[in-house]
C-alpha cells in the first residue's frame, strides 16, 4: 500500500488481479473507473496479427512482402494456434512485435512459444 501513497492524485493503475488488491485502494472514492481487459480469443489474436502485419498506406512491410489475402490466411493460421482465454492481449502483441519482420516465422514459432509460456507458468 505504501507504493500507492506516492502516486499523483490522478493516475492510471493497472492491476493484474484486482481481486487480490487492497480494498482501500479500489474503493469507490479512490477509483473512478475500472476497465476489465479480457484474455485473447481467436478474433482478438487475428486482429492483433493484422495490426502488426497488414499493410497500410503509410506503412510498408520491411523484408518480406505479402498481399492482404496472404496476411489474412496467416492471421487465421496464427490465431488457430493461440489458445482462447489463456494469454493477455499484451502478451500476444509482444510476441508479434518481437517477430514483426516475418509473418511466416511468427506463425511457425507460435506453437513453441505457447508451450514455453504455459510450462513457465506451471
Amino acid at each position: 500500500m505504501a507504493l500507492f501513497t506516492k502516486l499523483p492524485p490522478h493516475c492510471i493503475v493497472l492491476l493484474e488481479d484486482v481481486d487480490a488488491a487492497d480494498e482501500a485502494l479500489i474503493r469507490p472514492s479512490r477509483t473512478d473507473k475500472k476497465v476489465h481487459f479480457k484474455l485473447t480469443d481467436e478474433t482478438t489474436s487475428t486482429q492483433l496479427f493484422h495490426i502488426v502485419f497488414k499493410r497500410t498506406l503509410d506503412f510498408k512491410q520491411p523484408e518480406e512482402r505479402f498481399g492482404d489475402e496472404i496476411i489474412d490466411r496467416l492471421a487465421e493460421n496464427f490465431a488457430s494456434k493461440v489458445p482462447d482465454q489463456v494469454f493477455s492481449p499484451t502478451k500476444v502483441l509482444l510476441f508479434l512485435l518481437e517477430r514483426k519482420n516475418s509473418p511466416i516465422d511468427t506463425v511457425n514459432g507460435i506453437k513453441d512459444w505457447v508451450t514455453r509460456v504455459k510450462e513457465a507458468a506451471s
